[in-house]
């Protein structure tokens, strides 16, 4: 293995365990906490205010 492809492969390793330490990483809590807010608080105010706008539509057909 000649020094150019050692340096290859050290580099390739290198990129691999940054990639494994991105993956493994813990979020922030303020990470976290944006990313909850958008995949469950938002979809359920949405509902909410759909389920009270239809419930308002009903009552006035009546």
């Amino acid at each position: 293995m000649t020094s150019d492809q050692a340096d290859a492969f050290i580099a390739a390793i290198n990129r691999l365990a940054d990639v494994a330490q991105s993956i493994f990483a813990v979020p922030a809590s303020d990470e976290v906490a944006a990313v909850f807010a958008l995949g469950f608080i938002t979809p359920v105010t949405l509902f909410l205010v759909a389920h009270f706008a239809g419930s308002l539509v009903n009552f006035w057909r009546r």
